[in-house]
């Protein structure tokens, strides 16, 4: 994910979220909403919202609770962040919302958002 393509790791975030003396308030997420083929995406993507959350830094996402996009919100809602979606109006009514979430943002359409 993060530098070697061979490591199939999961990098500690920590020099991503804080790479100087200050600090990130805000994240901004956008992913698949769908899990994928290889269950690692999704691993992957649990771990990055857990540790968004653990450092309490705010997550700004595509919205719904699926997929890609779901495992990160719900990981960082779990970890304790502040979970932010943004969505069209039109997906918001056909979307389940992990648990969690701070505030549900809609817009028109996805160019808006």
């Amino acid at each position: 994910m993060f530098g070697n393509s061979n490591d199939h790791s999961t990098p500690s975030l920590e020099g991503l979220l804080y790479p100087t003396q200050t600090r990130i308030g805000t994240v901004c997420v956008f992913g698949g909403a769908k899990a994928g083929n290889d269950p690692r995406l999704a691993q992957a993507a649990a771990a990055l919202g857990g540790e968004i959350g653990a450092a309490g830094v705010r997550l700004v996402y595509g919205g719904g609770g699926e997929g890609l996009m779901g495992a990160v919100a719900a990981a960082a809602a779990d970890a304790g962040g502040e979970v932010i979606a943004v969505a069209p109006q039109f997906l918001l009514e056909r979307m389940r919302m992990p648990r969690g979430i701070a505030q549900i943002i809609s817009v028109p359409d996805i160019a808006s958002g």
